[in-house]
């Protein structure tokens, strides 16, 4: 990597880091100056002499050039912006500089996520150049955008020679008397502004004019300057309701007086004698603050001569003229010229507190095949101007508009922000503002050289742009052909020996450590590199075969799951499975004794499903690991709800659980309901000690938020849940589990993938993807829009078209064990599914690391495509449209990093599968699908196209091995309106007597079994024996108390019928119903009717004496001893 020796060439634009370089002159003021504090105890004659004087100026010698370097974005609409419209403590907005589809933008960057200002938009469209009156054909208008205090948005002005109008009224204004160019505006209300115009009528002399405009009228105020043929006018705004007009030489001040007709009052401004005609003028605040110079701005004037005279607050600050030959003029620099170039200076006085002591001089170039833009600064100083050159970027040396705008780019300076220089979209900061002296990730033009850079800037060697990935660095990413070398339990670059190095592999274009994951042109990958790594190769070598561009071993086992169950989940009461209406994953558990809902500890996983049951009832609760199961116990009801819902749940997302400030667990659902609102209810308690969870103290009451779709509702995180519909019209919900307060917003995102540390997969319109922090997307950053984040990753292709995202997860899982339990988890892959027209199944994968997951890839990365099967039809997954599939990933059982995952789709009619197998060894990162399996479902679960599709799935990967489902690896939870819940199981397609990956054999006193080679983990048994009635084991007999079952349950053990007891199940006595031992009339349990319990275990018709029959709870149908007072 080139080091680069710190230069104090960069100036700073932050006044405070000017005062930090002795290079660059300070605005201390001259020797005799008072104190600022005193500036506003002086008169107004001493204050001119405080200030200035009356020394004649002269422009100082140039100093060193001064490099500018632009920030990274892509233009949008024209490519530049109009003018900025600045209040003052206020960032500015731009204005597009196009009518049609115009918009106000403000800045929008959440710096506390990211203050990464170098890269992405820092505006965000605000509001719409909306013209309410009708435009002539022909006519070609002009508008200002003026900055009104004290309110969000400007005032918007629309004109043309003829007409005026604002932007919120209906009717034109014509302007009487002739052609009209306006010169300034200034915003006096929301619908309120006052014009100053150059009239030029056809039969009069040309004359400077003062309009009101309202929605209402157009009225002229009296005033009038006449302005000689062939001079120039010009005019920019002052405080309050002032103007500042020059007309030749000759400089005004025109004040409103505040009555409607007028008059304005209009002074002259005296100049030094021979001043030439003024070309341009700025009324600003150069010299003076707002506190110095109330009612007056400093007056910047363009001559000719090649001159700029600064009149520090012109007027005197209280309306009465400065005197002749107040303030200073000063030349242009060399190769600068008043008749082609332009002063670029701060916005008007009324925008500012503070003085900005800079001008900027533009000189354009000569043109085709000349000399480029040239562009200088001016510091503004007590007796004169210092120019520098500021050396333009490559790629702007000629921008279409190049101004002064105020951003806010670091959370620590004022809320205000500071100035740059805006060319057309992208911000030009000088080097030391740019960070090139300390991010080592990028290299600057500079003294030393150039880098070739449009920009003025570039990645580092070995480096490839990836920002907000490190902080302080542009590109945080390795360039193709390398990877980071670094220790896998550190962030990227957080330590100086993180290194980009080459690949090892020369074929190979994308890689890390221990494997090529991308070849270069048409090589293949096969693992025969060191230690079985992945490397590329011409063609597969024997004993390979080539599937999705990967020579897999041709032994290797590519069937290692199928769907082999699919049915309706039965639910053996309170509630019918038909009844159910919707599902979803749940962490909450239920207290058994109060029927109310437990909230486990932060961090817990959903282990639970909740089963809601039709309007009106409370819903159930069921574990996961009972989808699908047969034998299972009735699901729980569960009160969460003071009243539950009156309409039916189709879909639920849960927040939480977190700790909030007062130390109480706190979780909020989200109920989707089948009108298309989203309900929400908020569920907190308190917790005996950390890591405890805790029952709520009673039902929640449900909120209607307001929002109506029909929704898929999927968690994004603790705090946040993205809620979509089929026509991917989306929304982002968050939660102040503080506050217990709730926000939305709607999101362009046809996909939203949760990552770790809070970034996200975020996929627009099924066809550009990109990877970021989801606290910038919910905070609707600039910085994501306009192929910032947003299309950053996977820009749009058209040889893709339109898709959907699924994360497949990668490493090992939970129930790893041995070799693999140690290897390493590099995150999960992205596949995107193409929405196809053909009867395929086609996906590109993005091999490698998301940023989220400590690796590279926020640029573009390589990508594969590789087609995993064919289908009975085409996916079908389009927005336009109802979809007829659904498609998403799961976590195998097992915790192998060789078989982690697999992607699902869930048509109508079947379910398709290919599992994701990876290399073992090294980072689990080079991977492959195998080829597709189709299953197709019963045909009682077929959805026609006019049912809607299946819901967003609940997934359940067991920890470990299951008796209820032996070689089980996934199973789904899955609902349809025409279906209602219907479960899937995935497992390991073994030949009977195997199980599990492998399909090791069972212990040899099982048929079937759950656990290999384990004699207590049988499920089935051999001809002859008996299974226990808990499982597990196979006798030649059953055990006390229990029988060899009949029909279904042939061939296990099950407890003996009622009415019988004893190791051989014989009857009970004629009393008892139940009984501990049978034929015994003293081993009664219960009796028959008509017959009452004694305590020696015996029914009787009547209580022996002594006795009585029990008469209060838990006492009846029983003898007990009659009271002491009784005498029988």
């Amino acid at each position: 990597m080139r080091k680069r020796a710190p230069s104090r060439r960069g100036a700073a634009w932050d006044p405070a880091l000017r005062r930090a370089r002795p290079d660059i002159p300070t605005m201390a003021p001259p020797p005799g100056w008072p104190p600022a504090g005193r500036l506003l105890l002086l008169g107004l004659g001493s204050l001119w002499v405080a200030l200035m004087g009356r020394m004649a100026a002269r422009a100082q010698a140039p100093t060193d050039d001064v490099f500018l370097h632009a920030t990274w974005l892509v233009n949008r609409g024209s490519g530049s912006f109009g003018p900025a419209v600045t209040l003052p403590g206020q960032p500015s907005m731009v204005v597009d500089n196009v009518l049609n589809n115009g918009r106000v933008y403000i800045q929008n960057a959440s710096l506390d996520v990211s203050d990464e200002f170098r890269w992405g938009s820092l505006f965000d469209p605000e509001w719409s150049l909306f013209v309410r009156a009708s435009i002539p054909s022909g006519d070609s208008p002009e508008w200002m955008v003026l900055a009104l205090e004290d309110e969000d948005g400007p005032v918007k002005v629309l004109y043309t020679r003829q007409w005026v109008t604002l932007f919120s009224s209906s009717t034109r204004r014509s302007f009487p008397g002739g052609p009209v160019s306006l010169l300034a505006g200034a915003a006096v209300a929301r619908d309120h502004a006052d014009l100053l115009g150059l009239a030029e009528p056809p039969d009069g002399p040309r004359e400077v004019r003062l309009w009101e405009l309202t929605n209402g009228t157009l009225a002229r105020v009296t005033f009038g300057v006449e302005v000689a043929a062939g001079q120039p006018a010009n005019a920019s705004p002052g405080p309050g309701r002032t103007f500042y007009l020059s007309t030749g030489s000759d400089l005004w001040h025109v004040r409103h007086g505040g009555v409607a007709a007028g008059p304005a009052a209009v002074q002259s401004i005296p100049l030094p004698a021979g001043t030439g005609t003024i070309r341009q003028l700025a009324a600003t605040r150069v010299v003076t603050d707002a506190g110095q110079c109330p009612g007056a701005a400093d007056v910047v004037m363009l001559l000719d001569g090649d001159q700029v005279h600064v009149l520090p607050c012109g007027a005197g600050g209280a309306g009465s003229p400065g005197e002749a030959g107040s303030g200073y003029a000063a030349a242009l620099p060399a190769g600068a010229s008043a008749a082609t170039g332009r002063l670029v200076s701060p916005p008007p006085a009324p925008a500012l507190d503070e003085a900005y002591p800079f001008l900027y001089f533009l000189q354009p170039g000569p043109g085709p095949g000349g000399a480029p833009m040239r562009l200088w600064r001016a510091d503004v100083r007590s007796d004169g101007l210092s120019w520098r050159q500021l050396l333009l970027p490559p790629g702007h040396t000629a921008p279409g508009h190049l101004q002064l705008v105020r951003l806010r780019l670091t959370l620590s300076g004022p809320s205000s922000g500071e100035w740059a220089l805006l060319a057309d979209q992208h911000v030009l900061l000088e080097s030391e503002r740019f960070r090139c002296h300390t991010d080592e990730s990028i290299v600057c033009d500079g003294p030393g050289g150039l880098t070739g850079g449009a920009l003025g800037w570039v990645c580092a060697p070995t480096r490839a742009m990836a920002p907000h990935v490190v902080p302080g660095q542009l590109c945080g990413d390795c360039a193709e052909e390398h990877y980071l070398d670094r220790p896998e339990d550190e962030p990227p670059f957080s330590s100086p020996g993180h290194v980009c190095r080459a690949c090892a592999d020369s074929a190979c274009r994308t890689c890390d450590r221990h494997d090529c994951l991308v070849c270069k042109g048409a090589r293949v990958r096969q693992p025969t590199g060191p230690g079985g790594a992945m490397v590329c190769v011409d063609a597969c070598s024997e004993g390979f075969a080539l599937w999705g561009g990967v020579c897999l071993p041709a032994g290797l086992d590519q069937e290692v799951a199928r769907f082999d169950a699919a049915g309706r989940e039965t639910l053996p009461g309170p509630v019918l499975g038909s009844q159910v209406t919707g599902v979803g994953a749940t962490r909450l558990g239920v207290d058994l004794a109060t029927g109310l809902a437990t909230i486990p500890p932060p961090g817990t996983e959903p282990g639970n499903v909740l089963l809601f049951a039709g309007p009106g009832r409370d819903p159930l609760l069921m574990g996961m690991e009972d989808i699908g199961h047969a034998g299972k116990a009735p699901p729980a009801a569960v009160r969460l709800f003071v009243q539950p819902p009156a309409e039916a749940v189709l879909g639920v997302a849960e927040l939480g659980p977190t700790l909030n400030a007062e130390g109480r667990l706190v979780m909020a659902l989200l109920l989707a309901e089948r009108s298309g609102r989203i309900s929400l209810a908020w569920l907190s308690c308190q917790p005996a000690g950390p890591g405890q969870g805790c029952t709520v103290a009673e039902p929640s009451a449900l909120i209607r938020t307001g929002i109506q779709t029909l929704p898929a509702i999927r968690r994004l995180d603790e705090r946040h849940v993205y809620v979509t519909d089929d026509s991917l019209v989306s929304s982002i919900f968050w939660a102040d589990m503080d506050r217990l307060t709730w926000h939305n917003d709607w999101q362009a995102a046809s996909d939203l993938l949760p990552l770790r540390k809070g970034w996200v997969v975020h996929v627009s319109i099924m066809e550009q993807a990109g990877v970021g922090p989801l606290a910038m997307l919910v905070q609707n950053d600039a910085r994501w829009w306009w192929n910032g984040v947003m299309g950053g990753l996977l820009p749009a292709d058209p040889n893709w078209g339109t898709y959907r995202a699924v994360l497949l997860p990668r490493g090992p899982g939970p129930g790893a064990a041995g070799p693999e339990a140690e290897a390493i988890d590099p995150g999960p892959e992205l596949v995107l599914v193409l929405d196809t027209t053909a009867a395929a199944w086609d996906v590109v994968r993005v091999p490698g690391s998301l940023p989220s997951a400590g690796g590279t890839g926020a640029r573009r990365p390589s990508t594969l495509s590789q087609r995993l099967g064919l289908l009975p039809e085409a996916p079908d997954l389009a927005a336009d449209m109802r979809p007829s599939s659904r498609v998403f990933g799961v976590r195998l059982a097992g915790g192998s990093a060789e078989y982690p995952s697999a992607l699902v789709l869930l048509s109508q009619k079947y379910v398709a599968l290919s599992v994701l197998w990876c290399r073992p060894g090294g980072r689990s990162a080079a991977c492959v699908l195998l080829p597709a399996v189709l299953t197709d479902l019963p045909a009682e679960l077929h959805l026609t196209a006019r049912d809607l599709l299946w819901a967003e799935p609940v997934v359940y990967t067991p920890a470990g091995p299951s008796p209820n489902t032996p070689g089980l690896l996934v199973s789904v939870l899955t609902f349809a309106e025409a279906r209602g819940p219907v479960y899937l199981h995935l497992r390991v397609p073994c030949p009977s007597g195997t199980v599990g990956k492998g399909c090791l054999a069972c212990a040899d006193a099982c048929a079937e079994c759950w656990v290999p080679g384990d004699a207590t983990a049988c499920v089935r048994c051999p001809p002859g024996r008996f299974l226990a009635a808990g499982g597990g084991t196979c006798s030649a007999t059953c055990a006390a108390g229990t029988t060899p079952g009949t029909g279904d349950r042939e061939g296990i053990c099950v407890p003996c019928p009622p009415g019988t007891a004893g190791p051989t199940c014989d009857p009970c006595h004629a009393t008892c119903v139940l009984c501990s031992s049978p034929g015994d009339a003293m081993a009664c349990l219960t009796c028959q009717p008509g017959h009452l319990m004694t305590a020696l275990g015996s029914c009787v018709e009547e209580c022996i004496p002594g006795t009585m029959p029990g008469i209060d709870d838990g006492h009846e149908g029983t003898c007990v001893p009659c009271p002491a007072s009784c005498l029988d």
